[in-house]
């Protein structure tokens, strides 16, 4: 079985380094289509998951899908000079639906392994956003577990959640350091605040999973197109059902941008006319008959 001090080594290097407080400067953006990542090459450059720092923490680095965090310092009750610093790791990463389940990617990023215990499980909404806009919200599975003992502080939460072309999403934290609340023969472990670290690092690994969020247009796939005396109008939606604001969609020759509710509206003389409009790696198309007025 993996001991506790390798599974925080393990997971210190692996995850080199809205929650509470995060403003602009605070907030990493992990880019879907990134270099090396085949199973996310048909999604739009632009599209983002970003993780928002959790207030409490100061980012130590961040390297593309993984980042480290540094919260505040910690000591023992009865010997003070017994101390350190608390520390939350994370990460981003993308599987293909048909190779693993929601349920099993969260299991498998939680740390639902071995004798670790879960405390928490159940769905949990990420916020889908345009240009700063909310457009709608993607259900995943969440897991917040424990390691084992009653003083254990050691704690890992994860949501994964379903994009769409059969990709799946997941984002994880743990907070390792220290492992335990325990410093026998000197007391306990509390943060220079006097807070318990074992609810320290429980409250913040958790409340991490708020500062996840969907940025940009996932792939455009439903267009409706309707014509109307003088004018063709219609909504454009991505591959979950969310409208698309901001996107350019051509009637022909002539050209309208989507509305925040994602739709538009084209003047246009009678006759035969091609609908279409491509964002975040997807494409549509119409055909639609004006008639005279």
């Amino acid at each position: 079985m993996v001991s506790l001090r390798t599974a925080a080594c393990v997971i210190a290097c692996l995850l080199v380094p809205s929650a509470l407080g995060a403003t602009a400067d605070t907030v990493d953006h992990v880019h879907v289509n990134a270099s090396g990542r085949n199973s996310t090459r048909s999604f739009s450059l632009a599209l983002s998951v970003d993780v928002a720092l959790v207030s409490g923490y100061a980012r130590r680095s961040f390297d593309g899908d993984e980042g480290n965090w540094d919260g505040p310092g910690y000591h023992a009750t009865l010997k003070p000079t017994l101390d350190g610093v608390t520390h939350l790791g994370w990460g981003v990463t993308f599987e293909v639906a048909s190779e693993i389940s929601l349920e099993g990617l969260a299991k498998r990023y939680a740390l639902d392994i071995g004798s670790w215990r879960v405390l928490q499980q159940g769905p949990k909404t990420i916020p889908h956003v345009i240009n700063g806009r909310t457009v709608g919200s993607i259900t995943g599975l969440m897991l917040l577990t424990q390691a084992p003992g009653d003083t254990a502080a050691a704690f890992s939460s994860a949501i994964a959640f379903p994009l769409c072309r059969g990709v799946l999403g997941v984002a994880h934290f743990s907070t390792l350091t220290p492992s335990s609340s325990g410093a026998n023969p000197f007391g306990s472990y509390v943060v220079d605040d006097g807070t318990d670290v074992q609810a320290w690092n429980r409250d913040h690994v958790t409340a991490a999973l708020d500062g996840v969020v969907l940025n940009g247009y996932l792939p455009a796939t439903r267009l409706t197109a309707a014509a109307r005396r003088g004018s063709v109008q219609g909504v454009l939606r991505d591959c979950v059902g969310h409208p698309m604001p901001g996107v350019a969609v051509k009637v022909g020759k002539a050209r309208a941008v989507t509305t925040a509710s994602g739709s538009y509206r084209a003047r246009v003389r009678a006759g035969s006319y091609v609908v279409s409009a491509s964002a975040g790696g997807g494409s549509v198309r119409r055909v639609v008959r004006v008639r005279t007025p």
